[in-house]
């Protein structure tokens, strides 16, 4: 009945709902006895005065802090979380807890239902970067990126959500970074247009296109279009676009190679095909090679489908019993319709269930077949011959058929939010050609089982590993973390102070519970020592925020941005956060090479792999002060801007082979005493992590930083205990 209901008459009957519940509760409280006397519970050894003699009430019954609820004292804070201070006959002055007042609770209440209200209006802001095209005189021709299009593509597939505020962010002409701007239709759109001002962090700190939801800045294209359709609410189920328990697109990119695809790889797909379009305009004779992206997705869609609970789906297909392209038809025999019954057994092998791609992700629709449609539709439109580049990928143009047709929404949607002119197809000049690259032959999922090529990678083989620390004894340097330099020689007081930022809450034994709270005391008093008031402190890869909260409570003149790209992760370190009333947070939804804001101090406690090289390099691009505490040697992997070695020192004698063989080997480092490990191994992975962290000590002091590498206090609170500092 729902579904069928228009939602304007929804709104009104939700709205009669309100007022008639605002009516109950405000007549009911004018019945309530406002005399009674409420129930005290005395606590205090010392409070007598409340059963012996007369008092008066110095200060009303009031909330207790948060500080004073957590550390148990007053101890009247224990019962009720609020408390009352009273003046004996005697003079003695005595604090008892009480039950909340009246308007303490109806106040809570209004401002809950008040902060609802303006949810409902409007829960989210979406950021979109635009520029102003001056070169023909018309400052209404507002461009947009690639991305910025994308995120724009989605928002009007969704039929632009009510509930979210749509802003557009002028950038400067030098601030441009794309060389293909694209003609936005500025008149689709309602919208609030604001300049760009480095001083507004909510803005100026995350690449856009990015959303603004519950305190929150979501950044990265998925990231992004998940929020958006997520605030879908019109006729059409939308939301179903988010796939098997909401988990379309869900990974960061970082870990997913589908969602690097949709967020990365098309892009640049496109800007080849631009850049492409503009060297070969005019050529007559030319023989085109497609972006590698192109490739790659035509080698996905010939893959067998790989999606939940498969074998149910190919039983129902088999039986007429959804509505996939290609289920039996039903016979109709003696007037009756019925049903050939199929048994499929699970054993059958996946690419022999005749279920077929059809759709990105296998028999349906998802937000990943938005996102790519976008891309295709303007990349079609930039491209010469299409017949022939049909020929080339034909299953990508199959694909691109049936998501039209499955939707006019996806047609009408491209149409109307660009001004664009495409290009002719130039099939007089016969000469064009298209051809692709070769790619494997698996899909673009990370756990597809023909990705797994044992021989393609680098093993840990010890002739190998004593070859390359031959090599960097060349260097005549000395790589040790024994510095006698450590952080924990204040006592944070952590259990009585902020427990709720420490992992007690969750199921961990109590020997890791100490350990993790050593490492995080190390972390944090080395920050504090470098730290300065107004600074602005980025917890990289934050987790759940243990370290972060911790600094926000010791460093309140300081302001601290927790940066981490898992949403559950970043949801509770707010909540915690918000438990304990600190207001020098912001959080940020985000992968590292996202961020882009101003900062003083970095700092990561166990960022995996390349991830402490990010962070490390983020710092010296702000040329801030970093502490930073590695982890997981043996993943790092070279990346547009961080390749291995790190320091030009370790250039000269090393490549990034030598290198890694080294890396790999400090993944073998464990405690030395522990008899089960080899002893041996332990102390070789033990030096070649300070190899590695030297490796990263030598990179920063070039850049001007002096570095300290030391070792976390008591050594066993973790197998990883190097730490780094840098200050410049």
């Amino acid at each position: 009945m729902l579904e069928t209901c228009p939602k304007k008459r929804m709104v009104i009957g939700i709205t009669c709902l309100a007022v008639v519940t605002f009516f109950v509760l405000i007549v009911e409280s004018r019945w309530t006895i406002e005399e009674r006397k409420a129930k005290q519970y005395i606590v205090e050894n010392n409070t007598t005065c409340g059963l012996t003699e007369d008092w008066i009430v110095v200060k009303k019954c009031h909330p207790c802090t948060d500080f004073e609820i957590a550390s148990k004292n007053p101890s009247a804070c224990v019962h009720t979380h609020n408390k009352e201070i009273l003046r004996c006959k005697s003079g003695e002055t005595v604090i008892r807890s009480c039950i909340s007042a009246a308007w303490i609770d109806q106040r809570r209440f209004w401002i809950f239902e008040c902060s609802i209200t303006a949810n409902i209006k409007m829960t989210g802001k979406l950021y979109i970067e635009i520029h102003t095209n001056r070169s023909n005189g018309d400052a209404t021709d507002k461009q947009v990126s690639i991305e910025s299009y994308v995120a724009l593509y989605v928002y009007e597939f969704c039929d632009k959500p009510s509930s979210i505020e749509l802003n557009f962010v002028e950038h400067n002409e030098d601030s441009r970074t794309d060389d293909f701007p694209l003609m936005l239709n500025i008149d689709q759109f309602q919208y609030k247009q604001i300049k760009l001002d480095r001083d507004n962090h909510e803005v100026s700190d995350l690449k856009m296109p990015m959303f603004v939801k519950e305190s929150t800045s979501i950044a990265g294209l998925c990231a992004v279009c998940r929020e958006i359709v997520s605030e879908y609410c019109g006729e059409k189920n939308r939301q179903e676009l988010l796939g098997f328990k909401g988990s379309c697109l869900l990974a960061p990119a970082e870990c997913s190679i589908w969602t690097k695809f949709c967020e990365i790889d098309i892009i640049d797909a496109f800007k080849t095909i631009q850049k492409m379009s503009f060297e070969n305009d005019g050529a007559l004779n030319n023989e085109l090679v497609i972006p590698y992206a192109f490739s790659r997705f035509e080698t996905h869609m010939s893959q067998p489908v790989r999606i939940h609970n498969i074998y149910k789906l190919a039983r129902d297909k088999a039986n007429g019993l959804t509505e996939l392209p290609g289920s039996n038809e039903l016979d109709k025999g003696d007037g009756q319709l019925k049903k050939s019954k199929v048994f499929i057994k699970s054993s059958v092998p996946i690419k022999d269930l005749n279920i077929d791609h059809h759709f990105a992700e296998g028999c349906f629709i998802t937000l990943a077949d938005v996102i790519l449609y976008a891309c295709y539709s303007l990349c079609f439109t930039q491209m010469s011959a299409i017949n022939k580049l049909r020929e080339t990928i034909p299953l990508t143009f199959n694909w691109f058929e049936n998501v039209t047709k499955k939707d006019e929404a996806f047609k009408t949607t491209f149409e109307s939010i660009l001004l664009l002119t495409p290009k002719k197809d130039s099939e007089e000049n016969p000469n064009i050609s298209y051809t692709k690259e070769e790619t494997e032959n698996c899909s673009l999922y990370k756990s597809d089982p023909k990705r797994y090529k044992p021989r393609d990678r680098i093993y840990t083989k010890q002739d190998c590993v004593e070859e390359s620390l031959e090599q960097f004894s060349r260097l005549n340097i000395s790589a040790t973390s024994e510095t006698g330099k450590h952080f924990n020689e204040v006592d944070l007081d952590c259990d009585a102070m902020f427990f709720d930022s420490y992992p007690e809450v969750g199921d961990l034994p109590e020997k890791r519970i100490v350990r993790k709270k050593q490492q995080l005391e190390n972390l944090a008093n080395a920050v504090i020592s470098i730290a300065k008031k107004g600074d602005r402190i980025v917890d990289f890869c934050s987790g759940s925020g243990h370290l972060g909260i911790i600094l926000a409570a010791m460093l309140p003149k300081c302001h601290i941005i927790f940066l981490e790209n898992k949403a559950i992760s970043l949801k509770r370190a707010r909540d915690r956060a918000e438990k304990l009333n600190l207001k020098n947070c912001s959080f940020y939804q985000s992968n590292l090479d996202y961020f882009i804001g101003k900062f003083d101090v970095g700092t990561s406690l166990h960022a995996c792999g390349t991830a402490t090289d990010i962070v490390i390099w983020q710092c010296i691009r702000n040329r801030a002060k970093f502490v930073c505490c590695p982890c997981c040697y043996g993943s790092v992997t070279s990346m547009p801007h961080i390749s291995y070695p790190r320091s030009k020192t370790f250039n000269t004698i090393m490549d990034e082979k030598k290198y890694l063989y080294i890396a790999h080997a400090a993944d073998q480092a464990h405690n030395a005493e522990k008899t089960e490990c080899n002893r041996e191994k332990s102390v070789q992975g033990q030096y070649c992590m300070d190899i590695i962290d030297t490796d990263r000590k030598l990179m920063a002091e070039e850049a001007g930083y002096n570095v300290i590498l030391t070792r976390l206090q008591p050594e066993d609170c973790t197998p990883k205990n190097r730490l780094l500092l840098g200050i410049i």
